[in-house]
C-alpha cells in the first residue's frame, strides 16, 4: 500500500506495519496483534480503514489463485504467470515463424507488472500483449 492513504502522521507508521503483512490467510489475526493495545476510537477507526485497504490489495490479485494462462494474439504466444509475490504478474510474449515449427521462438519479450497495475493489465490483456509485441509499452 502506498502512503497516499495517510491522513495523519501516525498513519505512516500504521501503513509501514501493514505493508509487512503479506499472508491473506493470517492477515486479520496479525492486525489484531498489532492493535491489541489500541484504546482510542479514532485510532481503531484509522487502523480499520487502513487494514481494509491493505487486505483489498492482497486479495485483489491473489483471488486469481495459481494463475497461468496461454493464449495466441496476433500470431504470438502470450503467457501470463503469477510470479514471485501475490501482487506481481509476469506477461511473456513469444514470436514464432508463421508456418514454421512451434518448438523454438524467434524472439521473446516479457514484462513484470506490480500491484493494482497487474489487475488492470489482466483486464486489458489484449492491448497489453499487443503493446509488448510491437514494443510500445507506453500505450499499454
Amino acid at each position: 500500500m502506498d502512503y497516499s492513504r495517510a491522513i495523519e502522521k501516525s498513519d505512516l507508521a500504521r501503513i509501514e506495519k501493514l505493508n509487512k503483512l503479506a499472508d491473506k490467510e493470517t492477515f486479520w489475526a496479525e492486525v489484531r496483534k498489532l492493535t491489541k493495545a489500541v484504546k482510542s476510537d479514532h485510532s481503531i477507526s484509522r487502523w480499520q480503514c487502513l487494514a481494509e485497504a491493505r487486505y483489498d490489495e492482497l486479495t485483489a490479485f491473489c483471488d486469481f489463485g495459481e494463475l497461468s494462462r496461454r493464449m495466441w494474439i496476433d500470431g504470438c504466444r502470450v503467457e501470463i504467470d503469477r510470479w514471485i509475490k501475490c501482487d506481481e504478474l509476469r506477461i511473456g510474449v513469444s514470436g514464432y515463424n508463421p508456418g514454421g515449427r512451434v518448438s523454438e521462438p524467434l524472439w521473446e519479450r516479457s514484462i513484470i507488472v506490480k500491484g493494482a497495475d497487474a489487475v488492470k493489465a489482466l483486464e486489458n490483456i489484449d492491448s497489453v500483449a499487443r503493446a509488448i509485441i510491437w514494443g510500445d509499452l507506453a500505450r499499454a
